[in-house]
């Protein structure tokens, strides 16, 4: 079997990448019924080619693809890409090193190695064995919480062709469990992964609605942690609609719950419970098809808390519906705008709620559950505080990606961290390709810079009927309550308001 590489005016040869005539040999590193796996060689030319598979004489159609000087992807240990990154201390190889996790935080000016692949070629052969080295010409920079890290070196592993590390110093000012941490090579960004720091090392806290010291001892303890999470969220959209005359202010209110039981595993794996820790910092996910909020693929096994939950506030008593066992979820008013499903078209015919208040207005709240067979009863409040002002938002008409967005904002109450949020897709196909990002930073600040290496991880917007398939938004995100209930270690009831805008990411 063989990786076969090829322009259109090439010629094919069993065993050999071509292109444009020129023939190098393939390092084939393992292959199975359903794929396999090369290392392009580093002498491979770079530009838009063909890519063909031989096996037994015969040879698949071609697929285009794009060869680049450099690309680095960091490994993540979920296997997807994103929540917490494979890091480890220098020379140690995963996964026998000592990989950092929530229980095995880094400290700020500790040295730590980032996994990944694509840093670009190396002078020599990797076919004849590893080829480390300073890749000292390449420009790399590490950015962690936002911060420039320190580089020491950036090239292949010692263990394997074909395998990066980019080693860097912590930032002293860094700290959280869920740090965002970016590779940038010669101006093009990596995906994003997390790196826990703590000031001490060891067992890591974020503070803010994440996990505590103590609830992660006793994950390490137990081998595992039992959560629950109830989320009140508000969605305010105000926009021009595709037609003349034609204006959009709707408010949709929502209330979400899951009951879990993860082992440690899936709990070192995850995104954590509030994501992203680092105030003053952002985070990108790539998606796929219209949705515009990330998933995190690890998914732990439900925990059932009663038939439904129980919502009571200012404006009355509502139900919060299961779904599956330790899922709940209901639409508490409004609707969900067909511009946040990427439906264009029938704006013109939607006024839901449109100037009407919403349930979530500001007042106190209280979530109770009846309890069921893995989780007992259980009683939760929050205080809603007044909307935050989006002071600087009908300045915003689009976004260069290629520039620093700043958003400005005033108000918000003192009880959370504000949220800058925003999301682009190609199209409105449910295979389409996207991006969002998620930025926090203290209410008292007033403002915030998305910087551009974020910015440009997101693709340009697709539109439709004169609305870009865009969104960018401010708001707040509550610290959240605490509660007990019998069955699990951690109950958190929290609160999201954020105002939306469709914007073009140009």
């Amino acid at each position: 079997m063989c990786w076969k590489h090829s322009s259109s005016s090439g010629s094919s040869c069993i065993g050999q990448l071509s292109v444009g005539g020129t023939s190098v040999d393939c390092i084939i590193l393992w292959t199975i019924a359903s794929q396999l796996a090369v290392i392009l060689p580093s002498n491979t030319p770079v530009g838009d080619e063909t890519l063909t598979v031989s096996f037994n004489g015969q040879t698949s159609a071609p697929l285009a693809v794009t060869v680049v000087a450099h690309s680095f992807g960091s490994f993540a240990l979920n296997q997807a890409g994103s929540g917490p990154g494979v890091f480890t201390d220098p020379l140690i190889f995963p996964p026998e090193g000592n990989v950092r996790s929530v229980l095995n935080s880094a400290k700020p000016g500790d040295l730590i190695d980032v996994w990944g692949t694509g840093l670009g070629a190396v002078a020599g052969d990797e076919a004849g064995g590893v080829l480390p080295g300073d890749l000292r010409g390449v420009d790399v920079e590490v950015l962690v919480g936002g911060i420039p890290a320190t580089v020491v070196y950036r090239g292949r592993s010692g263990c394997c062709a074909g395998l990066d590390i980019v080693r860097f110093a912590t930032p002293e000012s860094v700290d959280g469990c869920y740090v965002p941490v970016v590779v940038v090579v010669d101006g093009v960004s990596s995906n994003f992964t997390t790196l826990p720091v703590s000031q001490s090392g060891g067992t890591c806290s974020t503070g803010g609605g994440g996990f505590t010291a103590a609830e992660l001892e006793l994950a390490r303890m137990s081998g595992g942690l039992k959560v629950g999470s109830v989320s009140l969220s508000r969605f305010s959209l105000s926009f021009s609609g595709p037609f003349p005359s034609q204006t959009f202010d709707i408010k949709t209110d929502t209330a979400s719950a899951s009951f879990s039981d993860f082992n440690l595993s899936q709990l070192v794996t995850s995104q954590g419970v509030a994501g992203i820790s680092t105030i003053g910092a952002c985070t990108v996910f790539q998606i796929q098809g219209t949705t515009t909020q990330p998933v995190d693929p690890i998914r732990a096994s439900g925990l059932d808390a009663g038939a439904s939950l129980t919502l009571e506030g200012p404006m009355g008593t509502k139900q919060i519906d299961r779904v599956e066992v330790g899922v709940y979820s209901s639409m508490l008013s409004g609707s969900f705008p067909s511009f946040l499903t990427a439906d264009p078209k029938a704006l013109a015919a939607e006024s839901v709620n449109q100037g009407l208040p919403g349930y979530l207005e500001p007042g106190t709240y209280t979530v109770s559950g009846p309890g069921g067979s893995a989780v007992g009863p259980f009683t939760a409040s929050l205080v809603i505080p007044d909307a935050l002002n989006w002071t600087n938002r009908d300045a915003i008409t689009s976004v260069q990606r290629s520039r620093d967005l700043s958003v400005t904002w005033a108000g918000g109450g003192q009880n959370g961290t504000v949220r800058i949020f925003g999301s682009s897709v190609v199209s409105d196909d449910e295979t389409a390709s996207g991006a969002v990002f998620f930025c926090r930073e203290d209410v008292s600040v007033g403002s915030f810079s998305v910087p551009s290496a974020v910015l440009s991880n997101l693709p340009v917007s697709g539109m439709q009927s004169g609305v870009p398939f865009g969104i960018l938004g401010v708001g707040v995100v509550s610290d959240g309550t605490r509660f007990a209930a019998s069955g699990i270690d951690l109950g958190l009831l929290t609160h999201t308001d954020l105002s939306l805008k469709p914007v073009g990411y140009e």
